[in-house]
């Protein structure tokens, strides 16, 4: 009966298919193959409010079949809780924002773009009229050629790193000027793959650690922008932090959800893979005021305490009112 309905029927009716039943009609005759490529898969993703988070391609031929099958993965691996910090995005894929701050400055990355904002002047620390403090916004530039993964802000508060998918580590230098763009101080290359994320421990403005899914973990030497030494890791990196006792944490996504090393002057040597995750891990955390713990955040949506003493968890925290990592 929908092989004779006229045109403008057809169309309503296809409005009210699925991405399944639209595979169907495709199938069924030249005709509705054309109108399904033209009307069906357009009107869908339109329907979904998934071109809310992308910028349309007028110059460009779309391809809204193509456009539905990743929106209708995502969903799915959402509901499965296989997902990567994603959003669909007019490139297919981007990373969410990193924000990162210290006592005079806050840096969030949105795509390649940088950010920096003040919030120590007299004007962002007090409110006028009873209207809600601003924080002033010094700087914001492209600072890559593709989405930026990780920002490193150095001790000395006038100095950050970031690394991006565009395989690349860069280094600027920040001065009390209000320019649009910084200078670019080095550039690291080495890495064959997106570099995932990088670390500088605050007591050693010479070193700084890195990760990629190339699948290496390189220690650099600041002053030459030089691979000083590296070591393969296992699966794919999620999360790179320094932490106590001069111990490197890397989570990645294999039967290792997290794996440690020791920072020695000639090598990474690798100290032990930490047992009760159920999945990859994330995020890590530690600090000074308890130097033999760290904390973990894990996709098998569990916090966990660890004591790097005996290499066990202490404690854990899981949200019961949230089932998402």
């Amino acid at each position: 009966m929908l092989l004779q309905a006229p045109f403008d029927i057809a169309i309503k009716i296809i409005d009210l298919l699925s991405p399944k039943d639209l595979v169907a009609l495709s199938q069924t005759c030249k005709a509705y193959y054309a109108i399904v490529q033209k009307y069906g898969w357009k009107h869908y993703y339109k329907e979904q409010k998934w071109n809310l988070l992308t910028k349309d391609e007028k110059n460009e031929q779309q391809d809204w079949q193509a456009k539905v099958a990743f929106g209708v993965t995502t969903h799915k691996n959402w509901a499965r809780k296989e997902f990567s910090t994603t959003i669909i995005s007019s490139q297919r894929q981007s990373y969410l924002p990193t924000l990162r701050f210290d006592h005079e400055k806050l840096v969030c990355s949105v795509g390649s773009t940088l950010d920096i904002f003040d919030f120590t002047s007299s004007n962002s620390r007090k409110k006028k009229n009873g209207q809600p403090q601003k924080i002033n916004k010094l700087k914001s530039f492209t600072a890559h050629q593709l989405d930026i993964t990780d920002i490193a802000l150095c001790s000395d508060y006038n100095e950050l790193f970031t690394c991006s998918m565009d395989h690349t580590i860069k280094r600027w230098f920040l001065d009390q000027s209000i320019i649009s763009q910084i200078p670019l101080a080095q550039a690291y290359y080495g890495h064959n793959a997106p570099v995932h994320s990088i670390f500088q421990f605050p007591y050693d403005s010479s070193t700084l650690f890195s990760v990629s899914f190339d699948g290496k973990l390189c220690v650099w030497d600041t002053d030459t922008a030089e691979i000083c030494y590296s070591t393969q890791i296992p699966g794919i990196p999620r999360a790179m932090r320094g932490l106590p006792n001069n111990l490197i944490g890397v989570g990645n996504k294999s039967t290792e959800h997290l794996t440690l090393y020791k920072v020695t002057p000639s090598e990474l040597v690798r100290v032990t893979s930490v047992k009760g995750h159920k999945s990859t891990v994330y995020a890590l955390k530690s600090t000074d005021l308890f130097p033999h713990t760290f904390l973990s955040g894990c996709y098998d949506s569990i916090s966990r305490l660890y004591d790097l003493r005996n290499n066990s968890c202490v404690a854990s925290f899981k949200d019961p009112f949230d089932t998402n990592p």
